[in-house]
């Protein structure tokens, strides 16, 4: 059945609600939900509810939502019928599984992300690289170790428009 066919809760009585997963299928469900809450390397917790739908859809019902949009799937998902199909899902052990793996892949992104501190380090090993001499890497560490990455790039700004 078409997502775009269900009109009301009478219509959902030929959709298949599936309540056990394969391995794949659970890997699949966190990864679309965590990965659909970044743009590149920002985090955008507002698309998290929304990608939560979507696999709610996609992963435990037999509903065909391949050509559908997402603003399609979080319009269609705000009508009655779908809580019906949602009430019935997040009562599962499965589905609580997925929700605290995606949240801790969430947080190991976030936590794992390259910064502008991991930048400078780049920029100061390919400087010392070209020099020849990987031991100055190691004085300027020691002079920049206990100052925060924000205090160090506002410095390194302040420093440059001096210039």
């Amino acid at each position: 059945m078409k997502v775009t066919e269900i009109k009301s809760r009478k219509d959902i009585k030929n959709i298949k609600v599936i309540t056990s997963l394969t391995v794949d299928n659970f890997v699949n469900a966190i990864h679309t939900i965590a990965d659909s809450c970044f743009d590149g390397d920002t985090y955008l917790p507002e698309f998290k509810d929304i990608a939560r739908r979507y696999t709610i859809l996609k992963t435990f019902t037999n509903i065909d939502i391949e050509n559908c949009s997402i603003e399609d799937i979080f319009i269609l998902t705000q009508a009655d019928w779908y809580y019906d199909i949602e009430n019935t899902i997040v009562n599962t052990p499965i589905y609580n599984e997925i929700l605290k793996s995606v949240d801790e892949l969430i947080e190991y992104k976030i936590r794992t992300r390259r910064n502008s501190f991991d930048d400078l380090c780049d920029t100061l090993r390919t400087f010392a690289d070209k020099m020849g001499d990987t031991n100055s890497l190691e004085v300027i560490a020691n002079k920049i170790s206990g100052i925060s990455d924000a205090d160090l790039a506002k410095a390194i700004v302040n420093k440059d428009s001096d210039a």
